[in-house]
């Protein structure tokens, strides 16, 4: 018989098996909140959903070193329409999860954007830079300049032209994180 049958059939039958499982409704873990000293870890996320594929780190610092942590959504995503929902499952997300939440209200945050829209781009820089004041975070997580999608390479470059403002005294651990385009 051949060992490698069994092997396959059983990831059939885990499959079949998952589609009976419910989909949503499962209350979050109970989490003591974290101290308002707590570290700060902000997540700058440049759609929503971006904080739960790249928030497992970030999670772990939540649960085993009790840090606070920031979700901030950087965008909504480009289409109008869906904002609002998105918001919504951005919000429902975070509660879960039990991260916390900092709209921006940004939009257009790419490369191209950066260049030829550098009103629009200093308004963004100074949004990130007051919320790296305001959280003083411990650690920061954003995408690396080399992924393939452009709103996240544009929110590399925002979160890094925001730190260029604040003083050298501001310091922060930089994960780079979405490694999308290898």
């Amino acid at each position: 018989m051949n060992p490698y049958q069994q092997f396959v059939s059983s990831f059939v039958q885990l499959v079949a098996d998952g589609k009976s499982l419910p989909l949503g409704g499962i209350p979050p873990r109970q989490m003591p909140a974290p101290k308002l000293d707590a570290p700060v870890a902000l997540i700058f996320s440049p759609h929503p959903d971006d904080e739960c594929i790249i928030g497992g780190l970030a999670l772990r610092l939540m649960r085993e070193r009790k840090f606070r942590v920031v979700n901030v959504a950087v965008t909504l995503g480009s289409n109008k329409e869906r904002q609002p929902a998105r918001l919504a499952e951005l919000k429902s997300a975070c509660e879960w999860i039990g991260f916390e939440l900092a709209e921006t209200g940004l939009e257009k945050i790419t490369p191209a954007a950066r260049t030829r829209e550098p009103e629009n781009w200093m308004v963004a820089v100074r949004t990130i830079a007051r919320l790296l004041a305001k959280f003083q975070p411990a650690a920061i997580f954003f995408p690396h300049e080399l992924d393939w999608n452009n709103t996240h390479v544009g929110t590399h470059f925002l979160v890094k032209d925001a730190l260029r403002t604040l003083p050298p005294s501001f310091t922060t651990a930089h994960i780079e994180t979405e490694f999308w385009g290898q």
